[in-house]
């Protein structure tokens, strides 16, 4: 007999202003897109539970949590590279050309310079129900108001910084990128000239999502391959990073002065319930 599938969902929603001053898009040394009142939140439904860090653990489990803190107020994004979502590579300039990348090894550099970083806990809580089974998580997809999206707050161009975000989740050393609006293309060509062939980088494989809000390539209806798997009544703490792409032929200069908003679905069914034993 089939046990019925329940999905656990977690929801992150973000708010984000990007404003850049105009110049190249893609790596250009003079474009800083910066990050005003940044405004992260979560909440649950299900036995799927989210927590604030403290200190080194979790803080308390609850249905939603606040994941802004004031430092967050002038975060600033300037466009990189990586080769999988857990070191990023800034710009070597020629003139306007991008010819070379180096690597960021200042932390703090990073996530106050290029990258918005923020850490959380998920846990599938089954205590006293006798269920000890390990949960498959995933993104669903965008359904109304609900499900996962990045999108500009008031769209005044076809062109948008939403095109070039990317946001990565690591949990126990594995990361996975998730791309938003894979399939929307800004149209502006004012972008830096990019000389840079080598290293694979903006090569890394994704979690392409439409700008439907559909899921594309997945194995799992409208929502995303399952990006995750984690043992039930278990802290796992999540390292979210979020980025501009800049070798994103989307990084241009037409996505100057965005306001973007974002909401992140996560759901969870377990290993049994999603084989149909």
């Amino acid at each position: 007999m089939k046990k019925k599938n329940i999905k656990k969902i977690v929801v992150v929603a973000i708010l984000v202003l990007l404003v850049s001053t105009i110049a190249y898009g893609w790596f250009s040394v003079r474009n800083k897109a910066n990050v005003n009142n940044l405004a992260l939140s979560a909440g649950t439904e299900g036995d799927l539970l989210i927590a604030n860090v403290n200190g080194n653990v979790p803080g308390t489990y609850g249905s939603e949590i606040d994941l802004t803190t004031s430092n967050d107020a002038n975060a600033i994004l300037n466009p990189v590279t990586t080769l999988e979502g857990r070191e990023f590579y800034s710009p070597v300039y020629s003139g306007s050309r991008v010819v070379s990348v180096e690597k960021i090894t200042d932390m703090q550099e990073l996530t106050t310079k290029y990258i918005y970083e923020k850490q959380f806990y998920l846990k599938v809580d089954c205590e006293g129900r006798g269920s000890e089974d390990d949960y498959y998580i995933y993104l669903t997809s965008n359904a109304g108001d609900r499900g996962t999206y990045v999108k500009d707050a008031v769209i005044s161009s076809e062109d948008t910084a939403a095109n070039a975000i990317r946001i990565s989740f690591t949990i126990d050393g594995e990361t996975v990128v998730y791309e938003p609006n894979f399939d929307g293309d800004n149209k502006s060509n004012e972008i830096a000239e990019d000389l840079v062939f080598q290293g694979g980088y903006n090569s890394y494989s994704t979690v392409k999502q439409i700008s439907s809000g559909i899921f594309a390539d997945s194995g799992n209806g409208n929502d995303s391959e399952y990006l995750f798997t984690i043992p039930a009544n278990t802290d796992k703490l999540v390292t979210m990073r979020i980025w501009i792409e800049g070798k994103d032929k989307d990084c241009a200069n037409s996505i100057e002065l965005d306001d973007l908003i974002g909401h992140f679905e996560f759901s969870s069914i377990s290993l049994r319930n999603a084989s149909g034993n």
